[in-house]
């Protein structure tokens, strides 16, 4: 299943999106707020990303669905179109596949960094709260 999922994911599904911070941009009138918006994701995600993998180990299913959704929703605003959709699947999986699809998202996340900080270079992680 990861396999398929990882397949279909680098096929129809852009690792990131660009355009949605470029039209942020210029409603802002400033690519100065795509930092911030980008340095506000990163340390969202993170936190985020560490409460999927610890829903997923307890098996707490309802906590997996509900973090699964917000990261769904915040790489889908940004432009992480393959994150939002690996996100998505995570959501709505069954209990017994969310272990194996775990590192796949993980692994998502570290190459969307990895271009994020390419593209926007300086943005530092902020703590959203």
């Amino acid at each position: 299943m990861t396999e398929h999922l990882s397949q279909a994911s680098d096929r129809d599904f852009a690792r990131f999106n660009s355009s949605r911070m470029e039209e942020v941009a210029q409603q802002a009138g400033s690519h100065a707020i795509v930092y911030e918006l980008v340095g506000l994701f990163l340390g969202d995600v993170e936190a985020r990303m560490r409460d999927l993998a610890k829903s997923i180990h307890d098996g707490d299913d309802v906590e997996r669905e509900r973090v699964s959704h917000s990261i769904k929703g915040s790489c889908a605003n940004l432009g992480a179109e393959r994150m939002a959709e690996l996100a998505r699947v995570i959501e709505h999986c069954p209990k017994s596949n969310a272990p194996e699809l775990l590192p796949t998202i993980q692994r998502e996340f570290v190459e969307l960094k990895r271009v994020l900080h390419e593209t926007y270079p300086g943005a530092a992680p902020t703590d959203p709260k």
